[in-house]
């Protein structure tokens, strides 16, 4: 079991703030009728890079920090590791500051390399969406069930400068806490709990306390 540490409490205070927050979108999306590729159909021979799903586990007493009007709450340790498809920074606002990095991660059988080359994927403005070329033995449910657009809050300034490093094709374990967001203006803004669900909401929302790329 992942176990909360009173210094990821101490590192949320000393984040640096940011200009009043931007236009932002809440919503997440996966979108397997984006368009599609020409490519050659993929084949079963790789293996997974990272083979299990994200364990998680709920805390024993859940935390929260406040910072800057903003009220994070903790409620689950979440341990992964995964291939990243896809990452985006942003910069802007409170939140660019609070939350800065997106990644779209893969596990299981989307996380083997035949797969990974014919996987489109796009990101922008906390949105999420993928597509893959008629022909392979994909189905929607995989990619669904195997892979994730994921918001990562860094815990400190070291967690910050890793993620900054984490570039598409790696092989990351991260861990940390799922949260929820809560601030000015009655704004909300909640983690998925579960890897099976697709559209709006549907993206984890993590308080990274470490993270490591285990193969770049």
């Amino acid at each position: 079991m992942i176990r909360f540490s009173s210094a990821c409490l101490a590192a949320m205070l000393i984040l640096i703030a940011a200009d009043p927050a931007q236009a932002f979108f809440s919503s997440e999306m996966v979108d397997p009728g984006a368009a599609q590729t020409r490519l050659a159909t993929a084949t079963d021979s790789s293996a997974p890079l990272a083979p299990a799903p994200p364990s998680q586990s709920d805390l024993e007493e859940p935390f929260t920090v406040r910072w800057n009007g903003y009220e994070i709450t903790g409620h689950s340790g979440i341990g992964i590791e995964a291939v990243v498809l896809s990452q985006t920074t942003y910069r802007t606002g409170d939140l660019g500051a609070l939350v800065p990095f997106d990644l779209a991660l893969a596990w299981g059988p989307v996380s083997a390399p035949d797969w990974i080359r014919h996987l489109r994927v796009k990101q922008s403005e906390r949105l999420y969406r993928w597509s893959y070329p008629p022909g392979t033995s994909l189905t929607v449910e995989q990619v669904t069930h195997g892979s994730a657009n994921m918001h990562m809050m860094p815990a400190n300034d070291g967690v910050r400068a890793e993620l900054a490093r984490v570039r598409e094709g790696d092989l990351v374990r991260i861990s940390g806490y799922l949260v929820d967001i809560s601030g000015p203006e009655d704004f909300t803004w909640k983690s998925s709990t579960v890897r099976s669900d697709t559209g709006r909401g549907s993206c984890e929302l993590i308080l990274v306390e470490n993270i490591e790329i285990v193969r770049e």
